[in-house]
This record gives structure tokens, sequence and C-alpha cells, in this order.
């Protein structure tokens, strides 16, 4: 007999999968959730699901549904299973919240590695010095606030490119698709963690498969105080701005935590400034640093000035004097300018307004 037509009113996603049928669980809520964890035995009508523990026969399964048993079942399953007589069930585990512990992150192998510093070394030399891309450099800057050093480490694919993907060291077949737009590089520790592209007509940020996803950009140089956000070219601005006030973390997600040596250098910081976008998520995954960071402070961009550091830029909102008051309050530090910080527009031949150059620059 083939049990199937009894559990597909209550198993949602039920679909074949193999020998087996794979669903989401009735008894938790995994409904979304990217794993299906109940695996069913159509022939046998036996289920199991792998994320909470429950497993048992089709009678076991109505009871767990508090459902009465169709009579067809009741007529046509083995006499052992009747008047339910079932095989031992076991109910559902609780769910154990486990202390979060920060990640070792590994970085992509080597030939990808070799393929990706090619990339970048010549992506930069494209923006950094061909007349072609003086557009985009002033748009980087008009648009972004990004110049100096913090432009100087981006750079610019021209065209489209494909490549096999064995080529830079991937399993999977196919060609590994480089878009047309702006090269992001994180490199930590002297290996290349990932790679970003922004497309220039979209704007999509493209992450080229890899990667180490969950690997932060990280601009440090020993602040008491750290700040972090989400997008990288945010994380540039502020660096460019305020770089000798906070060092910079870039998430790239707001879901995304950090790792090993981030938390190493956030948690010995006098304060972190968590100033994720001002969206759902990134409210949400605030009060996640509150929880984990005692010295974790939200600090979220003043309503009016955009979701984010770089819709603040365009609205020239002095990002400098935001964190220059929160971090020191009415006092100055004794060293106003950073050769980061210090970097102005006239040194790559750019023209802002009165007022960006007051508060920005």
């Amino acid at each position: 007999m083939n049990y199937l037509k009894f559990f597909e009113p209550h198993v949602k996603g039920l679909k074949k999968a193999g020998a087996q049928f794979k669903g989401y669980c009735p008894f938790h809520n995994d409904e979304g959730s990217e794993k299906k964890g109940f695996s069913l035995n159509a022939e046998k009508g036996l289920w199991h699901c792998f994320s909470c523990g429950a497993e048992g026969n089709v009678f076991s399964f109505f009871k767990q549904l508090n459902s009465p048993i169709p009579e067809e079942l009741q007529s046509n399953s083995p006499p052992e299973w009747r008047g339910y007589n079932y095989p031992k069930y076991r109910s559902p585990k609780k769910e154990v919240k486990r202390e979060w512990e920060p990640e070792t992150l590994l970085p992509p192998n080597e030939k990808w590695q070799e393929k990706a510093s090619y990339l970048i070394k010549l992506t930069i030399a494209i923006l950094t010095r061909s007349p072609k891309c003086e557009e985009i450099r002033h748009s980087l800057m008009t648009e972004r606030g990004l110049n100096g050093e913090a432009l100087n480490r981006l750079g610019w694919n021209p065209q489209t490119i494909y490549y096999s993907k064995d080529s830079w060291g991937l399993e999977d077949s196919g060609d590994l698709w480089i878009p047309r737009g702006i090269v992001i590089p994180v490199i930590q520790d002297r290996c290349i963690q990932r790679l970003q592209i922004r497309t220039h007509d979209e704007g999509d940020h493209i992450l080229l498969p890899g990667s180490c996803s969950k690997a932060p950009m990280r601009l440090v140089s020993g602040n008491r105080c750290a700040i972090v956000v989400e997008s990288d070219l945010d994380a540039l601005l502020l660096w460019r701005v305020a770089g000798d006030l906070v060092d910079v973390f870039a998430l790239r997600s707001a879901s995304n935590r950090p790792d090993v040596n981030s938390t190493e250098i956030l948690r010995k910081a006098e304060k972190v400034y968590v100033s994720l976008d001002s969206d759902s998520a990134g409210r949400e995954n605030s009060q996640w640093w509150l929880s984990h960071f005692p010295n974790a402070k939200n600090f979220p961009l003043p309503p009016g000035k955009g979701k984010d550091p770089g819709e603040a830029f365009k609205k020239g909102f002095n990002l400098r004097g935001w964190i220059r008051e929160e971090v020191y309050g009415n006092t100055r530090p004794n060293k106003e300018t950073s050769d980061v910080s210090a970097i102005n527009a006239s040194s790559v031949g750019m023209k802002y307004s009165e007022e960006e150059k007051r508060n920005n620059l």
C-alpha cells in the first residue's frame, strides 16, 4: 500500500527526493527554511524529521496531529498497527538555545586567490589610470564620497567576462560570470576573502562564486571605538571621513556575524556603534549585536538622513561630525585630522559643493 495520499494534505512542500519524499515538518516550524527536514517512506508509511527528531508510522502521525484515522487506513494497514498499536514514537526534540561562537573563516582556494589577485590588480589599474574611467571616478567621488586611498581600493571591470569555473579552482561545472561594474575586494591577513561586483547599470551586488560570503571588511587602525555597517562602499566612505575616530567594519549583509578575528577586535573596543541600514533587517539584526556585545550601542542615522551612510552623504549630512560628537562629545580629539580623513577633493581633481566640503572633508 502506498501511504503518500494520507500525508500530502498535512505536509507542505512534500516532493519526491530519490527513494523518499521530503517536505516541511508539521510538528515544528521549519516552513520556509532552506532544508526540508521531514522524510517519508511512502511504501512503508514510516516517517522521520531530521530537524526535530519526531518519527513514527502513519498512525502515530495522525495521533500527533490529533486527527481521526481515515477508515481506509484502518482497514488496509498491517494488523500490528491497528487499534493505535504504534511502533515506538519519539516526540520532537526541545530546541536548545546555544551560545553564539564566532566562526573561523577559511579563505578561498589557492587557484582562486591567484586569479582574483590578477583581476584586482588589472581592474584597479583601469579605474585609477584609464582616461576612459574619468566619469566612473567622478561618480564614485561625487555620489559615494570616495577619493584618495578609499578610491584606490576599488577596480573597474569594463566588460562582462566569462571564465571556466575550473580555471578558478571551483568544482562546479559551467562558466564563472564576472559582470561589468565596480570591483570591490576584501583582503584580510594577506588573503583575498571575497570579491563583489557592483553592476554599473542595475546597481546590483554580485558576490563572485568561491568567495567567503561571511568575511567582513575590516578597516582598522587601532582606534578606541568601532562602527559596524552593512555595505563595503559605506565602510570605505566612513573610513575616509572618520578613519581617525573609529575603526570600520562592513558585514555585507545585516544577518552576517563577525568572525573570530573581528570579534576579538570588537570586544576590546571601548564602544561598538551599530549602524546597520534603516530597514526591517537592519533594525532586527541590530538587536542581536546589543545582546551579544556588552559594549555595543545602536547608532542609526538621524531621521530623514537616508537609510545608510551613502544616502546620508548625498544629502550633505555631516558624517564626520555625527561620529565625532558621539565618540568625543563636546571634547575634541588631540589630533583632529589624519592621513585618511584629510584627503581632500582637490588632490584628485574633484569638486564638492561648499556644504559637502564643510561637512565631510
